[in-house]
């Protein structure tokens, strides 16, 4: 028990590796969210084959914080540490993925005015959802509540988290040296 302490207590800090692919894969998402959002804008339907190909690209966070972890010495590393990594990376990508995309918005002002009427005519046009549907739709994209807004983004962050966590401890299954055993 005393010699797994020693081990788990020599291992670098994982955090670096966290930022660093979070941050390239939360730019990678926001890049993603924003052309989806252009496609939206500029066709008037959303482009689902661009939303999951960005998705399963920002899917691998955990798998490249791993990558860059595993690269830092030689030690061995548990599922669950993989894991762990894999989220904090997955959630820290959703962060800054939801700042870039913020930022964007301060940059071109008429995008988040051009994507809100673009939704609101492509709910309009659809004939599978039911007249009182539409209209809740409509008034939550005009005035989301704030507690819409951070149940959102807190979802985001989680199915970020989630994501991540898989491909973080696949992570540990490609790069790791060996299984520790707690």
């Amino acid at each position: 028990m005393e010699e797994s302490q020693q081990q788990i207590g020599s291992l670098p800090s994982y955090w670096n590796s966290v930022i660093i692919a979070g941050a390239i894969f939360g730019l990678i998402s926001a890049i993603g969210q924003l052309v989806g959002g252009y496609v939206l804008i500029n066709t008037g339907e959303q482009s689902n084959i661009i939303n999951v190909g960005f998705c399963l690209i920002g899917a691998f966070a955990g798998f490249t914080a791993l990558w860059h972890y595993n690269d830092l010495g030689d030690f061995s590393m548990s599922l669950g540490r993989g894991a762990l990594i894999g989220f904090l990376a997955g959630a820290v990508a959703a962060l800054l993925s939801m700042g870039f995309v913020w930022i964007w918005k301060l940059i071109d002002p008429s995008y988040e005015q051009a994507f809100k009427q673009a939704n609101i005519a492509m709910i309009e046009n659809d004939g599978s959802i039911p007249d009182e549907w539409k209209q809740m739709s409509i008034d939550m994209i005009h005035d989301p509540s704030l507690m819409m807004t951070i149940l959102t983004s807190i979802g985001g962050i989680v199915f970020m988290g989630v994501l991540n966590m898989l491909t973080g401890m696949l992570g540990v299954k490609v790069f790791g040296k060996k299984e520790e055993k707690f």
